[in-house]
């Protein structure tokens, strides 16, 4: 006789397999830029929160675009998160600090990239990097295994770098980080050495590697999900710096939340707040949620 526990745990399995075996669209459309009116509504949080973590909200984002979705990508600029889909759109938009509200979200496709533009797998974006010198954002395409270089409003493509890693077809540049001289790595979500253009090779990315930020000391911050017993676990590793002692926090989200990326910001009290979204994989059964972690200060 089956336990419930055992039960819940092979349908979450079920549909994540499900879900993988579907996760490549074979094409996208090209659409217009466009302002669409949706909504952040609040979840419950479950299970509780310990130190360092001070805080915590949990919002489910909709909007009536069909590019809304597979967010894979996350940034602060300003005021606003920029987000990355894996279908070759950003989206921006204020973050939500009401528990219920509307929200604008401002679609625009990325103007070039790898491959055939109607081929969703070719225009596989990934991740999202600021670029160090100022002159726009970086994004790691998969499938096609390479970093393009946009201008500050993604209108055209600056130009671009080829990744020769002998990574899988999607287990490429899950992540972006800049080393502290600017240097750029890209890291694989099947683990291993971080890759830099022209073959750089950095250190080691641990497996399941979905997405990366540095805080505003300095520090790393990693986003790892795997794939357990009961759906996605996902926690954020933090380095250490200065005596201060590395971190891990275990994210409190569903089975079926697939963490996908992170950005950081500073706030107001000196601590730090984490951004974290998840990719639906354009599946009804799955959710675009975004979590504000707040870390206090000097951890």
């Amino acid at each position: 006789m089956f336990s419930k526990s055992l039960l819940v745990s092979g349908l979450a399995l079920a549909v994540l397999g499900f879900s993988a075996w579907l996760r490549t669209q074979p094409n996208r459309v090209e659409l217009a830029d466009a302002t669409v009116a949706g909504r952040a509504d609040a979840k419950v949080i479950g299970g509780a929160l310990a130190p360092p973590i001070i805080g915590a909200r949990l919002w489910r984002l909709t909007a009536p675009d069909p590019r809304f979705g597979g967010v894979s990508g996350l940034a602060v600029d300003g005021r606003d998160l920029i987000a990355l889909t894996d279908s070759g759109a950003v989206v921006r938009f204020a973050p939500p600090v009401a528990a219920n509200q509307p929200i604008l979200f401002h679609f625009h496709d990325l103007p070039d990239g790898p491959g055939r533009v109607h081929r969703k797998a070719w225009r596989d974006s990934e991740s999202l990097l600021r670029d160090p010198g100022g002159r726009g954002w970086w994004v790691g395409f998969e499938t096609r295994h390479s970093l393009w270089l946009f201008d500050p409003g993604f209108s055209r493509a600056l130009g671009h770098r080829l990744l020769s890693a002998g990574w899988r077809r999607n287990r490429g540049a899950e992540a972006l980080v800049a080393a502290p001289g600017g240097q750029i790595f890209a890291l694989p979500e099947a683990g291993g050495p971080a890759l830099g253009p022209g073959g750089t090779r950095g250190p080691p990315a641990p497996r399941g590697s979905a997405d990366a930020a540095r805080l505003p000391d300095g520090r790393l911050a990693l986003l790892v999900r795997r794939i357990g017993a009961t759906g996605f676990v996902s926690e954020v590793r933090i380095s250490g710096l200065a005596g201060r002692p590395a971190l891990r926090l275990r994210l409190p989200l569903g089975a079926l939340a697939n963490a996908e990326a992170i950005a950081a910001a500073p706030r107001a009290d000196g601590g730090t707040r984490l951004w974290i979204a998840t990719d639906d994989n354009f599946k009804p059964w799955m959710r675009t949620y975004l979590l504000a972690l707040d870390l206090a200060e000097g951890v």
